[in-house]
């Protein structure tokens, strides 16, 4: 049936569909992987400065706070290369599995959840907004790599 559908509309548009599939399923799971990774921080973060334990939005945004505050270290100090960076992400996603781990009352908390619906609505939006966002943001191909790309493009044409 699938076959059919897309000879019906071509094989160009076949291939686009299957492109932003992927695209859309490789952005949902980098994006719940930084998620998880800024929540950890966040709750190290709260734990740090002493403050009680709250929503996970806003113990999302403090670790984001605090990889932002980190990364600005690492780069004053010229640590800030992609090992250490992903060292962070690292940290970060270990730190959400002990607070997961501490946590015992995270499963009934989710059962006490106004309604199964209503979480599943906002879930399958929020997918769907991020999955446009993704799927709509300029190509690589028209960045202007003069521009955008100044350092990598220095060092590729040197001016001579």
């Amino acid at each position: 049936m699938g076959e059919l559908m897309f000879g019906i509309f071509g094989s160009d548009i076949s291939d686009r569909l299957a492109t932003t599939t992927v695209v859309v399923c490789i952005g949902t799971i980098g994006i719940a992987i930084m998620t998880c990774a800024f929540y950890g921080w966040g709750r190290l973060t709260r734990r740090l400065t002493g403050l009680s334990t709250g929503t996970w939005p806003v113990t999302t945004a403090l670790g984001l706070a605090s990889v932002l505050f980190l990364g600005g270290l690492l780069n004053l100090c010229r640590l800030a290369h992609p090992g250490t960076l992903a060292g962070v992400v690292v940290a970060g996603l270990m730190l959400s599995v002990l607070a997961a781990r501490h946590d015992s009352t995270g499963r009934p908390k989710l059962k006490r959840s106004r309604n199964w619906r209503y979480v599943a609505s906002w879930g399958t939006t929020t997918i769907a907004l991020m999955g446009f966002t993704i799927v709509t943001q300029l190509a690589p191909s028209l960045y202007n790599a003069g521009d955008d790309f100044s350092t990598l493009y220095s060092s590729c044409y040197p001016h001579g």
